[in-house]
């Protein structure tokens, strides 16, 4: 049979530095592209 496979929250107990690198810096460049993109155009 199929094994069922659970998915944790990593919001629970990972460090802040690695939640910092995983979420809000990819958020930021992001921000930083559209913002050059904005003030080229």
């Amino acid at each position: 049979m199929n094994k069922a496979t659970t998915v944790e929250n990593p919001l629970g107990y990972e460090r802040v530095g690695r939640l910092l690198a995983r979420y809000a810096i990819p958020s930021i460049i992001a921000l930083i592209i559209n913002s050059l993109y904005n003030t080229v155009d």
